[in-house]
């Protein structure tokens, strides 16, 4: 979707401020406020449709943009007459519009690209990446190199892939879909140290600082990987509370170094959970914030995402165990039928939360005709839909008025040790799980993150107890939770 640049006109530059400021609504009443002659003006018709998507009318937008007539359609109009085409969920529609448009524009690179991310959407990967190549030819700039990368990637040469994504990043230090994709492939190709590397890069780069905020506001030195020599070691967790969990299984490693002490900074809710369980020989402490860090200058800081970086440097490293451990073992649990009980958490909230989660109702139908009954890990239940899940599925979803997922992890992790099994989407039910060894089978979304990259459907933050539950062709959801039930958890 593009918005042509400001120019001399008073309406365009109006529109064009507006849009800039965010203003997406006012755009629609200023053009709408226009004569008719004005609002038949292709660059303010591109607009117009620019805000009608962006205020989710794409049906309205594909309406304005047609209604220019062919010959007099900018780049930037066929652009986001094809985007919104893919978005009403015509593809091919959009592929044919495309070509047209490049009959006009040959050569032209934003119709390139957009061709590329076509053809990616209708599975012709060769075909993408020959668009995606073209568009390279017309200019090297960061979008193309991407483009290229992301192609080269799904046609499985990764080397190749590699170098265009490091183009990208070059050109673009901020392009975080280069930065994700290109970490993605160093952990799937097991080149660890590369993926470590470019997470520290990534950490100290300006548009980062704020989400680490904690880390770099510590006034102390920060540690580089030499022996601490009795130094005290603080280590601050900035991300989210799944990353916390998953990286602090690292700390026992930091004994070798000869701390003092280490000092952990965690999301509050963890404490409790690593005080109980989490077993070493150094003295480790897991501490709240300080509303004013005040630390020692002789004190050593280091990001509990860097952590790997000093002590996990090759795939021989990573100890793919459970390591929150001596939780009492109890009774399991068993359904109203006496079935067994899987834990099931659906949803994930985020950035890409919206991708990682489930459809109620098709879950629903996938679980009744499981062998076993549900107990709900979900967090954030309500913004989570877990009141209308149990509608669609009574009694064979448990919903435990006492179990809190979103505050109370300590009793999370006793209930997980009951329960023969877990199905969870990508969320924090996964780290909890894998940290206390229970079997758990992970619905992976279509393009999973870095995290849940694998080669052989087994999570290696963990081990062999977290099985990756790939989305694969003809292979339902229903199969996909079933196959692990039977298999994996029985």
């Amino acid at each position: 979707m593009t918005a042509q640049g400001p120019a001399s006109a008073d309406p365009r530059a109006a529109l064009d401020r507006l849009m800039q400021q965010g203003r997406f609504a006012d755009v629609i009443g200023l053009y709408g406020a226009l004569p008719a002659k004005e609002r038949r003006r292709p660059a303010l018709v591109n607009t117009y449709a620019c805000a009608l998507i962006l205020t989710r009318n794409p049906g309205k937008a594909a309406r304005v943009l047609r209604d220019i007539p062919a010959g007099q359609r900018s780049a930037d109009n066929w652009i986001n007459l094809c985007a919104v085409t893919i978005q009403l969920g015509n593809p091919d529609e959009a592929l044919g519009l495309l070509e047209r448009a490049l009959t006009r524009f040959p050569g032209n690179q934003a119709l390139l690209l957009t061709k590329s991310r076509c053809l990616a959407d209708l599975g012709r990967d060769a075909d993408a990446y020959e668009a995606a190549l073209a568009a390279l030819a017309a200019g090297e700039d960061d979008a193309s190199l991407f483009a290229a990368g992301r192609a080269a990637d799904r046609l499985r040469r990764p080397d190749e892939a590699i170098d265009y994504y490091r183009g990208a990043l070059a050109l673009n230090p901020g392009h975080g879909a280069a930065a994700n994709n290109l970490n993605m492939l160093y952990m799937q190709t097991r080149r660890f140290a590369e993926a470590w590397d470019l997470a520290e890069t990534a950490m100290h780069s300006p548009a980062n600082r704020a989400h680490y905020r904690r880390y770099f506001s510590a006034g102390c030195q920060p540690w580089e990987g030499g022996p601490l020599d009795g130094r005290r070691l603080h280590v601050i967790g900035d991300q989210g509370v799944g990353d916390q969990i998953m990286m602090s299984q690292f700390l026992k490693n930091l004994g070798r170094f000869r701390p003092e002490r280490v000092c952990v900074y965690l999301d509050p809710r963890l404490n409790g959970l690593f005080e109980r369980w989490f077993r070493t020989d150094m003295d480790i402490g897991f501490l709240a914030w300080p509303r004013e860090p005040a630390f020692d200058r002789h004190d050593r800081k280091l990001a509990l995402s860097s952590l790997p970086n000093h002590t996990m440097r090759e795939a021989g490293d990573f100890p793919r165990k459970p390591f929150l451990t001596g939780i009492p073992v109890r009774e399991p649990l068993s359904g109203p039928a006496g079935r067994a009980v899987f834990g099931l958490s659906w949803w994930s909230s985020g950035l890409a939360g919206a991708e990682r989660s489930l459809d109620l109702e098709e879950l629903a139908a996938a679980l009744l005709d499981q062998e076993a009954d549900f107990l709900s890990l979900q967090y954030a239940p309500e913004a989570a839909g877990a009141a209308r899940l149990k509608g669609l599925m009574g009694d064979r979803l448990i919903v435990r008025e006492d179990l809190d997922c979103t505050n109370d992890f300590i009793g999370m992790a006793e209930t997980v040790r009951r329960l023969r099994g877990v199905v969870s989407v990508p969320n924090t039910t996964v780290h909890i799980a894998g940290a206390v060894g229970a079997a758990t089978g992970v619905l992976l979304p279509a393009e999973p993150s870095w995290r849940y990259v694998s080669n052989d459907d087994r999570m290696i933050w963990y081990g062999d107890h977290i099985a990756l539950l790939k989305q694969r062709e003809g292979v339902d959801l229903k199969t996909r939770i079933g196959t692990f039930i039977g298999n994996f958890a029985p």
